[in-house]
């Protein structure tokens, strides 16, 4: 199976569960804001959105996820596929 098709029938499945989504769902229906107060915080939260994809088994190293900005903060001389404006 492709990982195309992996990621959409893993968005397809969580998608069935709720009501308001017609086929697929990307993001939780949930939030909880975290007041990030100080550098470590930051490169914390930023390291653990960087690792999610590996989590998940999209991928085997963080810096092959294509809408990541891994590669940015962590690949020297990287640049990834969008425009980001470094927070530090």
């Amino acid at each position: 199976m492709s990982r195309k098709n992996r990621v959409l029938r893993i968005f397809e499945e969580s998608g069935v569960v709720k009501n308001t989504n017609y086929h697929y769902q990307f993001w939780q229906h949930k939030n909880h804001p975290i007041l990030l107060e100080d550098h470590s915080m930051l490169e914390q939260r930023m390291t653990y959105i960087h690792e999610n994809p590996l989590r998940a088994g999209f991928v085997t190293s963080p810096e092959q996820w294509w809408y990541s900005s891994t590669v940015d903060y962590y690949v020297k001389d990287g640049k990834g596929l969008l425009d980001i404006v470094s927070l530090y």
